[in-house]
């Protein structure tokens, strides 16, 4: 080795250290900027945050309790149950005073316990509150309200509260009770019956199970027709055929009508 080179590698090895800037180009600079940041290694991405579990609050609907021989009503506040009417097939009745009419007048309260348990059962549940919902005249029992169930939980949804006008009784007690019926209360009460089947005859409903016991009466005689879980519309439909198929049962034999009890023998 030439004297020379020791030289400068003695001056080399006792001269300061250089700093070497790195050209490190940014991802979001032009290529050829020059940059002083240093190299990161990329990063794994971020797991995404954790989603918020939903919790699902059922709405409870505020409710009036009352008991009355192991029977327990749960009606909406504006009802004040006032005594025991009367119990029929699908239910019992009470009267009950509606404190949120302008005249506070008597209703009837009838509750159907476990509606919802058999198809029959809730099929003609709503075919009678469909039908009353149009039928507007004042020889058909007017259904006033629906109440809403306890919850929003379909769980809870067991017995159905149904509001119609208030009657006093039915022909079937007034023909049993044995009291005297003149011939004007015979024409008066068949006139409005003759009324009201008319007019269901005009809307193509047929009702199909007509009896004492489904025509109501108060004590100034004025008479409506209640019960129309059998009834049927008759109107014919452009999707369906000219003739419908109607069920042959009817509850009370002593009041089925001829063209259902002979259908059989009809060709």
């Amino acid at each position: 080795m030439q004297p020379q080179d020791i030289s400068d590698a003695n001056a080399a090895l006792n001269a300061p250290p250089q700093i070497i800037h790195a050209q490190l180009h940014h991802p979001m600079m032009q290529p050829g900027e020059p940059s002083n940041l240093l190299a990161v290694p990329a990063q794994p991405p971020a797991p995404p945050p954790p989603q918020p579990q939903v919790v699902r609050w059922f709405s409870p609907f505020p409710k009036s309790i009352c008991t009355y021989e192991g029977i327990t009503f749960a009606v909406d506040p504006r009802y004040i149950i006032r005594c025991h009417v009367g119990q029929g097939a699908q239910g019992i009745i009470w009267s009950a005073l509606d404190s949120q009419s302008p005249i506070q007048r008597e209703v009837a309260v009838k509750k159907m316990t476990n509606a919802l348990d058999e198809v029959l059962a809730s099929k003609r549940l709503l075919r009678e509150l469909r039908l009353l919902r149009h039928l507007k005249h004042e020889n058909i029992v007017a259904l006033t309200d629906i109440m809403l169930p306890p919850s929003t939980n379909v769980l809870l949804w067991k017995d159905v509260y149904v509001v119609y006008e208030l009657m006093d009784t039915d022909l079937e007690y007034v023909i049993k009770s044995g009291q005297e019926i003149s011939d004007d209360h015979v024409q008066y009460i068949s006139a409005q019956l003759l009324n009201g089947i008319a007019y269901l005859h005009r809307c193509s409903v047929v009702h199909r199970d007509l009896k004492p016991g489904n025509v109501l009466i108060d004590r100034n005689c004025r008479l409506k027709i209640c019960d129309f879980g059998l009834a049927r519309s008759c109107a014919r439909q452009p999707d369906m055929d000219s003739q419908q198929l109607l069920t042959m049962y009817v509850t009370t034999r002593w009041y089925r009508a001829p063209e259902v009890s002979n259908q059989r023998l009809r060709t």
